[in-house]
């Protein structure tokens, strides 16, 4: 009794006492074949039931090399998790008591059983583990698993359900919605919209700037100024598009395969004139929040977020003029306001730039500070 081994099939998931109603745990050879045979005829496809075979066979040859063994199944239960494990490691040591055991053979299905065997190492050695494969390999089983987990965090993890479950719902949702309506023809071009919304979302990280926006008024201010002047950029395109469409030169270039050059000029010109206003004042917009944030906490780049704004606005007439350029290039004359504003400009920038050269060797190799805002600031 001292040196028996047990040959032991574990059934983590209670296939044996689900399916055929056997009740674990089941000790001896001719009970585990009973057992065997029920789950066997309740579902011929279950591999516990050849894992509990395999345990006989195991038993079958100790015993002819003269070892002193027992056989016996115990079970978990479908759920899994603590409550099974706890259920198996009271059978095993009600086996103990039952027949005093000293050694343990773990007779596996598979990866799954296996993850009881810290439980039955605290109740007695185990000597040998025996895998009875059928029909399947390990590597498919851990995909198994391994998909199964990924199945429940998207069902159940809030960060994957709302990509897996709450776009897909939306979709269907609104389409089931449009289907009821007069407009049920708009309904694809409805789905595209939230679909490229929700990659635009996820994409640029929107949905976690905005998480923390809530805990920084600033980058709140900045989210908005960053969709208005997206959307100002958008409407900008648009309308821009609808104008150099419905232009008579765009009809005569399309009439001519796109061979007129002059006219590609004339309309690379017409589109700067109409787009600018709007991707200057949406550049504005985001520099001047910049600009306000930095007043506010008193930070060197301040002077960064002036001078781009200055130089932004310096450089509108210039490109309208060089715009009236492309549209009639042989009688285009260059104001000498315009040379002056763009002299201005590159004045600005480089006086700018010399200065933060100026600030940062006179830190003495020390950190400049407009580099450590910027550090602060990102």
């Amino acid at each position: 009794m001292e040196n028996q081994i047990l040959v032991l099939s574990v059934d983590r998931d209670n296939d044996v006492g689900d399916k055929a109603s056997v009740v674990t745990p089941v000790i001896g050879r001719e009970e585990c074949l009973k057992a065997a045979v029920s789950l066997s005829l309740a579902d011929p496809e279950e591999a516990d039931a050849n894992a509990i075979m395999g345990a006989i066979k195991e038993y079958d040859d100790l015993v002819s090399s003269g070892r002193s063994c027992q056989v016996a199944v115990v079970a978990g239960q479908s759920k899994g998790g603590v409550t099974a494990d706890e259920k198996i490691r009271a059978e095993v040591s009600r086996i103990k008591e039952k027949i005093g055991f000293s050694e343990i053979m773990l007779v596996s299905d598979g990866i799954e059983d296996e993850l009881v065997m810290p439980i039955l190492l605290s109740i007695a050695p185990i000597i040998s583990v025996k895998r009875v494969i059928i029909k399947h390999s390990k590597s498919v089983e851990e995909s198994y698993i391994v998909l199964g987990k990924y199945i429940r965090m998207a069902l159940y993890d809030p960060r994957y359900s709302r990509i897996f479950l709450g776009i897909p719902g939306s979709i269907f949702l609104l389409y089931a919605i449009m289907y009821f309506t007069p407009y049920r023809d708009l309904a694809p071009y409805l789905i595209l919209l939230v679909i490229g919304a929700a990659f635009l979302v996820r994409g640029f990280d929107l949905d976690n700037y905005v998480s923390r926006a809530k805990n920084s008024p600033f980058s709140l201010t900045k989210f908005f100024g960053i969709v208005s002047s997206a959307l100002l950029i958008v409407i900008g395109v648009i309308v821009t598009a609808s104008a150099v469409g419905g232009t008579p030169v765009y009809q005569q270039l399309i009439s001519n395969g796109f061979t007129n050059y002059t006219a590609i000029e004339y309309l690379t010109g017409y589109a700067i004139v109409k787009f600018a206003p709007y991707l200057w004042i949406a550049l504005a917009i985001d520099i001047f929040v910049n600009a306000f944030y930095h007043s506010i906490r008193r930070s060197a780049l301040l002077v960064k977020d002036l001078t781009i704004l200055v130089s932004l606005g310096l450089f509108y007439l210039p490109l309208l003029d060089l715009a009236t350029v492309f549209m009639n290039p042989k009688e285009a004359i260059l104001p000498p306001i315009i040379i002056i504003l763009s002299g201005i400009a590159v004045i600005t920038i480089v006086g700018y730039v010399g200065y933060s050269i100026y600030i940062g060797r006179r830190a003495s190799g020390h950190e400049s500070p407009i580099l450590h805002d910027r550090k602060e600031h990102d």
